[in-house]
């Protein structure tokens, strides 16, 4: 009987100490890769700061997708706009990560437009409009007026459009309709660097196939 309990007490003891073991590497792998973080962020920091684009060394993400956000405040800041202003987006997704919610967060009146279904019950009301539509460079126009009407506005402040398809042909439509921004945010083809000139043909039922067929480049 002694003999048996002192070979369950051994087994014991030998689970424990595997139990010790995996948590010490499991430890170790979690300080490794907080470590990795702090490098990366390091690394990140300093390729901001060295960035020839002056305004790089601001980005900040709370809710873009990249470093979108804090590029942005800062240039509300230098035009003196950051406490008011109308914004219009379009492609937002699920509305959990685009370029407005910040501005929202702010005091900022706007409207988002596009296709899927949002993450939450969208507020209808003076300060924010979601137009659930399909957005083709045809139609782009008029639904910047049912906006504008929304709000009684006659311009706006910010647009952002990341569309991952017609975006070019959408600035195009609403540049030609007079419809000029103070900042304008615009995805870009970035698999396409200068001198290289890249744009998709027009097409109003295009979908992103989560391909490097998107947009235009920045010539």
């Amino acid at each position: 009987m002694t003999s048996f309990k002192n070979f369950t007490n051994r087994l014991k003891k030998n689970k424990l100490k595997k139990r010790e073991r995996k948590n010490s590497i499991l430890s170790i792998k979690n300080n490794i890769e907080e470590l990795n973080d702090l490098l990366l962020q390091n690394f990140s920091k300093k390729t901001q700061d060295s960035h020839p684009n002056p305004l790089n060394a601001f980005g900040k993400k709370c809710f873009s997708q990249s470093d979108e956000d804090g590029i942005t405040f800062e240039i509300l800041r230098r035009i003196k706009k950051i406490n008011s202003g109308f914004f219009a987006e379009l492609g937002v997704g699920d509305g959990t990560e685009n370029n407005t919610l910040l501005l929202s967060s702010l005091g900022w009146k706007g409207f988002w437009v596009g296709g899927n279904n949002l993450a939450f019950k969208p507020p209808k009301n003076e300060k924010f409009l979601f137009l659930k539509k399909w957005i083709t460079a045809e139609n782009i126009v008029e639904i910047f007026l049912e906006g504008f009407s929304h709000f009684k506005l006659k311009n706006i402040d910010l647009i952002s459009i990341d569309l991952d398809g017609n975006d070019f042909y959408i600035l195009e439509a609403l540049l030609k309709s007079k419809i000029q921004p103070s900042v304008l945010i615009l995805e870009y083809n970035a698999k396409f660097p200068p001198p290289i000139k890249f744009k998709i043909d027009y097409n109003p039922n295009h979908k992103w196939e989560e391909d490097d067929y998107f947009g235009s480049s920045l010539t």
